[in-house]
């Protein structure tokens, strides 16, 4: 399984000057945590803005987010991962770097979504499900009297 298995193939994007209040508004009308900033003539993503930095970085030192473009605030040192990897790797990013977003992309580095700790949790919730049910199908199969025969 790889990353693209799992992430968000719909991203919020903007452009470097656009001002924080204007990602911050696009953030609230998709019901997103983070904006990417991708470069202008491409989707390839050059920094990353999200909820936090705002709070973080704006609100808390009472700056209008008017006042500032996303360039002036975002994540420069951007993570970025390519389709191809797997979870593991995603995860262990995320760890590494004390990040919760990584914006994935594909063999010419061009944007095709996000991926969550959301959406690694949600994967792990199911695979525990899956092998949470394995003693009750161990039982029923006992009990239905089958032998079970390994090939």
């Amino acid at each position: 399984m790889t990353v693209r298995d799992i992430c968000q193939f719909k991203t919020v994007t903007v452009e470097a000057g656009e001002t924080v209040l204007e990602a911050a508004k696009k953030m609230k009308h998709e019901h997103v945590g983070d904006v990417v900033v991708v470069s202008p003539k491409t989707r390839k993503p050059i920094g990353i803005l999200t909820d936090r930095d705002i709070v973080n970085f704006i609100v808390s030192e009472n700056i209008l987010a008017s006042n500032l473009n996303v360039e002036d605030v975002m994540m420069h040192e951007l993570c970025v991962l390519s389709e191809t990897d797997g979870i593991y790797k995603t995860a262990s990013t995320m760890k590494k770097y004390g990040i919760r977003r990584i914006p994935i992309v594909d063999e010419n580095g061009e944007l095709i979504g996000i991926c969550a700790m959301d959406d690694i949790l949600r994967l792990l919730a199911k695979e525990m499900t899956f092998l949470a049910n394995v003693p009750r199908a161990q039982i029923a199969t006992e009990k239905s009297g089958k032998i079970r025969t390994i090939s």
